[in-house]
């Protein structure tokens, strides 16, 4: 997470309740997504330089900034698989973000229909080397949510209406995304199970799925 020393916010890390800094005094940064494999604690987030945001990981407390040129850019959530390091994130062109998974550093775009506005993603999951992440992308009308596994896209569609996917996993090869929608009047939370949605929330009342877990 983060805490804001009266200056600026600084990403931190706790651990048994116990702090520690990773973001530098006298710039902003923001911690979002935290993993452990074999002891060593990773977090990503971001930190501002000027007005750009750039997006980094942090292995035990040490930085390693993640690739972009030319453009402001978040990450929001880890997975780390048989060593390999897995972000999800965003990047912008002018004032469009464009849904992003860097694999130890490498950056590659997820794939949108070539008419979308923008894309975001919010949480990955891997298992066995198979990437899957969810988020959403613009149509020009409305937010779209949508899994992707290994890039390959699935749109979860709710006819007519803004939708968004904001956590993802996967359990013996059947994926759950969570999330909500837009029903006119509320946003609805609710979970898709391979694409098929249940909803969650009770009509006439917003509500907001963030995580999902299944065994």
């Amino acid at each position: 997470g983060d805490y804001f020393d009266g200056s600026n916010f600084i990403a931190a890390v706790w651990k048994d309740g116990v702090k520690t800094d990773l973001g530098a005094v006298g710039t902003d940064s923001e911690a979002w997504g935290v993993y452990v494999s074999n002891g060593i604690v990773y977090v990503t987030g971001y930190y501002y330089v000027g007005t750009d945001a750039v997006p980094a990981v942090w292995k035990d407390g040490v930085k390693t900034d993640l690739t972009i040129t030319g453009a402001s850019a978040q990450a929001w959530s880890i997975y780390v698989n048989d060593g390999a390091v897995y972000i999800a994130g965003r990047y912008f062109v002018g004032t469009a973000s464009v849904a992003a998974v860097w694999k130890d550093g490498v950056k590659t775009d997820l794939n949108v229909p070539a008419t979308a506005k923008s894309s975001d993603t919010y949480s990955i999951y891997v298992s066995d080397g198979v990437v899957y992440v969810c988020g959403y992308y613009n149509d020009g009308t409305n937010d779209i949510a949508v899994t992707w596994k290994d890039g390959v896209r699935t749109d979860l569609t709710v006819t007519g209406a803004d939708a968004l996917a904001s956590a993802i996993y996967v359990n013996g090869g059947t994926v759950y995304a969570a999330g909500y929608y837009f029903d006119g009047t509320n946003d609805i939370s609710a979970v898709w199970k391979d694409g098929v949605k249940t909803d969650l929330g009770v009509k006439g009342k917003d509500s907001y799925a963030w995580s999902v877990f299944a065994e």
